[in-house]
């Protein structure tokens, strides 16, 4: 009886996935381009003036100007973190969730404020489809490239 014996060098395969594998632990540089991507949606957001649009302010209309965009400051003020495994965005400005969510505010909490989502994410926290569709396309891009290094 004779023996056949074949060896497989699969040291690119182990390589391959170890890359993988360390790329799936510290996601820093695809958190990175998905901050950057929704910081990029809420410019949009301004640009457009919501999407769905706005309803547009009183303090807008009175200026012949835009909503939410009297001096810049709110979009200004806005700025995204990011670490191996989150990306974050928003804002430090005491009206930025009121603009974001509605509320009460004024004298008494006499006025009524919409929602005026300009973060790429709605009342429960989720994003657009749009928003997703980038997100999953950032970390498969992330996630391909170190299989192949």
């Amino acid at each position: 009886m004779s023996t056949v014996s074949i060896t497989i060098n699969d040291s690119d395969l182990r390589r391959g996935l170890r890359e993988l594998e360390s790329s799936a632990a510290d996601m820093t540089p695809a958190m990175r381009k998905i901050a950057g991507t929704l910081h990029a949606e809420t410019d949009s957001n301004f640009d457009e003036s919501g999407r769905p649009e706005w309803i547009v302010s009183q303090a807008a209309e009175d200026r012949n100007g835009q909503t939410l965009r009297k001096t810049g400051r709110l979009q200004g003020s806005v700025s995204t973190e990011y670490d191996p495994r989150t990306a974050m965005i928003g804002t430090n400005t005491v009206y930025g969730a009121i603009h974001q969510f509605s509320g009460k505010t004024g004298r008494n909490e006499s006025v009524e404020l919409p929602a005026r989502p300009y973060l790429p994410i709605d009342e429960d926290g989720n994003l657009p489809s749009e928003a997703v569709n980038s997100v999953l396309d950032t970390i498969q891009r992330h996630l391909a490239s170190a299989a192949q290094r």
